[in-house]
């Protein structure tokens, strides 16, 4: 079983209502996601007597705060926060003490600057080019039970570069937007420098899945236009 689930968190200040025509510099902006992934399986052979399990778990949270330098330009800073948890247990039916359990976490931290320009297809409707730049640091903990009951720790540094399109839609009422990233066409490369000389990778990838969740991140924002005398 696998689950996604894409939610918008910001925090909500009262302002007047924003439509495109009113973004100008000194605009600011608020917006999140939080993504959940899950998964679950387990099996048993009948004729050997095997059984394993597997879960895998998956929380990533994001913020981003921007502010506009002018009225098609935003420029701005993420923070990305990420926690997964892998447990795989298999053993032997007719054997009670042949089971073992692999465990693994990792944890990640980045900060994203970055850039969007915005164009206008409407009162209410904007498309615009997400480009984020910044490191990411990877710390991993990893353990099986019985056969070695100590822990193996790890951490590297990551460095990413992200570009992808999206379209935001600016609700009537309260500064709120609604944005849609097209992740189906963004495009990534990130190089990751191991710790203890065990080497460098440098990657590029783009949003091509056969996962269709995948192909869209939607998230809920602010923008909060500045007062005028």
């Amino acid at each position: 079983m696998k689950k996604l689930l894409l939610l918008g968190i910001i925090s909500c200040f009262a302002s007047p209502p924003v439509a495109w025509a009113q973004v100008q510099d000194g605009t600011r902006y608020w917006g999140g996601t939080i993504n959940i992934e899950g998964a679950t399986s387990s099996s048993r052979d009948s004729y050997s007597s095997m059984t394993s399990s597997d879960n895998q778990h998956t929380i990533s949270p994001e913020l981003q705060w921007g502010k506009f330098v002018n009225p098609t330009t935003m420029v701005g800073l993420g923070a990305q926060y990420s926690f997964s948890w892998h447990k795989h247990t298999f053993g032997i039916t007719s054997a009670p003490n042949s089971s073992t359990s692999q465990s693994a976490t990792s944890q990640s931290i980045g900060i994203l600057p970055f850039v969007r320009k915005y164009k206008s297809v409407g009162e209410r409707w904007a498309v615009f080019l997400h480009a984020e730049i910044g490191p990411s640091y990877i710390w991993n903990k990893s353990k099986t039970t019985p056969a070695n009951p100590f822990a193996d720790n790890s951490h590297n540094w990551k460095y990413e570069l992200g570009v992808k399109p999206g379209l935001v839609y600016f609700f009537p009422k309260n500064n709120l937007a609604i944005e849609g990233y097209a992740n189906v066409l963004s495009f990534y490369t990130e190089y990751t420098d191991f710790e203890q000389d065990s080497g460098r990778r440098l990657q590029f990838s783009t949003g091509l899945s056969t996962s269709f969740p995948s192909y869209f991140t939607i998230r809920i924002a602010k923008y909060l236009i500045p007062k005028t005398n």
